[in-house]
């Protein structure tokens, strides 16, 4: 009871949300399963606390002015990767800029990017299943909750691929 009283008045007094009570008990939680291992106490008393989703603050969406890139800035780094990539010809990698157009097309972070196989495609998603790992090895698995998954491929990302396909064909 005091610890169910104590998580509840910390929600309160916080202003927790769901994301955030989570965290903030982990601790406590995997305490009391150590503890429960040692046979220090027979059950832990955190699986019977029951917190009501009403009690944590929502999450509002973020304002579109504090987002990282607006439409416009969307629209002009994609541009820019895509000049960058057809007229620098002094590029060291030169898919890198086409790599910066495919992340707006479908969220990916950098290490999963980089571990992609074209054989990762399925009918019209993307199989997202490993990444790399300190620049050079490739786990087979993501670092996100969502972990492997499947990501729409959208137009704008079919031309990337098609373009880092014909690219790989030509040269080699």
């Amino acid at each position: 009871l005091q610890i169910d009283t104590w998580l509840h008045d910390q929600i309160h007094r916080y202003g927790m949300t769901r994301k955030q009570f989570n965290n903030f008990s982990l601790i406590l939680r995997q305490m009391l399963e150590y503890a429960m291992l040692k046979e220090l106490i027979e059950k832990n008393p955190l699986t019977h606390v029951k917190v009501e989703s009403r009690l944590f603050k929502r999450e509002s969406k973020p304002d579109p002015e504090k987002e990282v890139f607006t439409k416009l800035e969307e629209q002009r780094i994609i541009a820019h990767a895509w000049d960058d990539y057809r007229t620098n010809t002094r590029l060291l990698k030169p898919l890198a800029s086409l790599a910066v157009a495919f992340q707006f097309q479908t969220g990916l972070r950098v290490g999963e990017l980089c571990a992609l196989k074209y054989s990762d495609i399925v009918d019209d998603r993307l199989h997202v299943q490993r990444m790399v790992r300190k620049q050079t090895v490739v786990v087979e698995h993501t670092k996100s909750r969502a972990g492997d998954r499947m990501v729409y491929l959208s137009t704008k990302a079919w031309e990337i691929i098609n373009e880092t396909l014909r690219y790989h064909k030509e040269h080699g």
